[in-house]
């Protein structure tokens, strides 16, 4: 069977679970094969109905059938679906000598007093840039800050090449206990 499985049962590609079950037992009601004897026409439809419900109907199934009716013509294709996928290639994969590329992110790992994390406040960091040059950085810490996993700067990574944007900068936030420890 060839066809979009979609039209086979006639629904659109964001047919609910329900629309699918609804379109199927409908084609079911008029074409099976109890009630239209020896129509061949009407026994294929029945069959293609039945492959078609069988892929849509189950939610693992129709993810795959819907992956794979994009086509995926190379290892870049793939990477390119989603936007993690697509700054990976563009950092491990070169695409033109001249062609822009985005900068790599970078992380960083800093330590901030727990009362800090908790209240919120500024807390001043000095880092060095990807190129050498000294960065003093006023991060604004909001309250409940311990929650969170870390900082993103934008554009404040590795450069970019050939002008393209530079990375991101991910600051991780290391809460600094009193006595020295690192949790």
């Amino acid at each position: 069977m060839s066809a979009d499985l979609y039209q086979v049962l006639n629904v659109p590609r964001d047919a609910t679970a329900e629309q699918i079950r609804k379109a199927y037992r409908a084609i079911v009601f008029e074409a099976h094969p109890d009630k239209v004897g020896n129509d061949q026409a009407a026994l294929a439809r029945y069959r293609d109905a039945t492959r078609a419900y069988k892929v849509l109907s189950d939610p693992f199934e129709r993810k795959r059938y819907d992956r794979g009716f994009t086509e995926i013509a190379s290892v870049s294709d793939l990477f390119l679906h989603n936007a993690l996928g697509k700054k990976t290639l563009q950092v491990m994969l070169p695409s033109a000598p001249a062609a822009p590329q985005a900068g790599a992110d970078r992380f960083v790992a800093i330590r901030v007093p727990e009362t800090l994390l908790h209240t919120g406040g500024t807390f001043s960091v000095s880092l060095t840039q990807s190129s050498g040059q000294p960065l003093d950085i006023e991060l604004v810490i909001p309250p409940h800050a311990d929650r969170l996993r870390y900082v993103c700067l934008t554009q404040l990574g590795y450069a970019g090449k050939n002008g393209g944007p530079p990375g991101d900068l991910r600051i991780i936030l290391v809460r600094k206990e009193s006595h020295g420890r690192i949790t």
